[in-house]
């Protein structure tokens, strides 16, 4: 799976869109509306995020660089392409192979493989095998399938440690292409986010919106929430850079 994403991303990034994508065109939404903090959430496992960030300031260098900005914090709760354990290399029968091989062996022997709990940054993704030692480590993905009863997070604990932080102090909350299926995630903010949220969800059309919205305060996100009529990209031509831009009123504590 990590292989088939990593030219997946690579064919869109560069062959189709020519790194030109609605991530750079979201940020650039955000300078402008005068947003100075925000934490995003991404259930994706790509990095096309993480190539936009420089629009707002943001550089991703390290696993420390997702959450050390003092303005903004990147979670991705399900792993990404880019990081990966370590397996010990007792056992594993050809370290000298192609990674392609490594892989196969890999999926054969899983249920018998303990990866090391830790995570390993990489600028890009790496298949199977470390280029950089020798003799090569072998990697394990850091990736998890989003399961809607999934107890795990895959991704460094004080990632998930972040949104901690933030939840208190939101004002706006805008979701896109996000069901809110992961319960486990939806946890975190039932019951926490302030009630004067202002929300903007964003689906397929507006009757997809509108469903997530539903679905979203079903499981108790408080806030007003709007449904945006178009997708991400027709989104973005208005609905998103006017919400973005709204003025809220004064919270007056009493």
């Amino acid at each position: 799976m990590q292989h088939m994403l990593t030219e997946c991303q690579h064919q869109w990034a560069n062959v189709i869109t020519s790194n030109v994508t609605n991530y750079g065109t979201l940020l650039a939404d955000i300078a402008v509306a005068g947003i100075t903090g925000a934490c995003f959430v991404s259930f994706n496992y790509d990095t096309l995020f993480e190539q936009a960030l420089p629009t707002i300031g943001v550089t991703i260098d390290s696993l420390e660089s997702y959450i050390t900005h003092p303005a903004y914090k990147v979670v991705k709760p399900h792993g990404s392409l880019n990081w990966s354990h370590e397996l010990p290399r007792q056992g594993i029968v050809d370290l000298s192979g192609q990674p392609a091989k490594v892989a196969r062996w890999l999926i054969a022997y899983a249920p018998e493989v303990s990866p090391s709990p830790a995570f390993t940054f990489f600028a890009k993704p790496v298949f199977a095998l470390r280029p950089d030692t020798n003799p090569p480590d072998v990697l394990w993905p850091a990736l998890a399938l989003p399961i809607a009863r999934k107890a795990d997070f895959e991704c460094p604990e004080p990632h998930m440690n972040a949104p901690d932080t933030c939840i208190p102090n939101v004002t706006k909350l805008l979701t896109i292409g996000w069901r809110g299926a992961e319960q486990h995630f939806l946890k975190l903010f039932a019951g926490k986010l302030p009630r004067t949220v202002s929300a903007l969800v964003v689906g397929r059309d507006r009757k997809d919106a509108e469903e997530i919205a539903v679905s979203l305060k079903g499981a108790g996100l408080a806030g007003r929430f709007q449904s945006a009529r178009g997708g991400f990209t027709e989104s973005l031509r208005k609905e998103i850079p006017d919400f973005l831009a709204e003025q809220l009123p004064t919270r007056v504590s009493r």
